[in-house]
């Protein structure tokens, strides 16, 4: 089941470039290069920062694979760890999210 990604928890604030739709419980790679250095798992708010990040250190010649996990539990894990291995093992995860449950 594909659903839009306006609908993506109403975080309207990330337009992707590539792809319309995303598939439930399956996480996306929003940007990736060759010779990315670390992977950067982000989603709404912060994945707009993140995509920020990313065209400003390849300005610099630092390139960053830049991932949208869609969903966290459950979370796409063998995706995540392929992300892992292409990066040499570097992940850095942003958040900026309410605890699981009540809040």
């Amino acid at each position: 089941m594909a659903i839009s990604r306006w609908q993506h928890w109403q975080c309207n604030l990330v337009s992707l470039h590539e792809s319309p739709s995303v598939y439930l419980f399956i996480l996306q790679i929003v940007r990736q290069s060759d010779n990315d250095q670390v992977t950067v798992v982000a989603a709404c708010v912060t994945l707009d920062e993140a995509l920020k990040a990313a065209k400003e250190l390849s300005d610099s010649g630092i390139n960053i694979r830049v991932v949208d996990p869609f969903t966290i539990k459950p979370i796409d894990a063998a995706t995540i760890i392929h992300c892992a291995k292409a990066t040499g093992g570097r992940i850095i995860t942003v958040e900026d999210h309410y605890p699981e449950g009540k809040h």
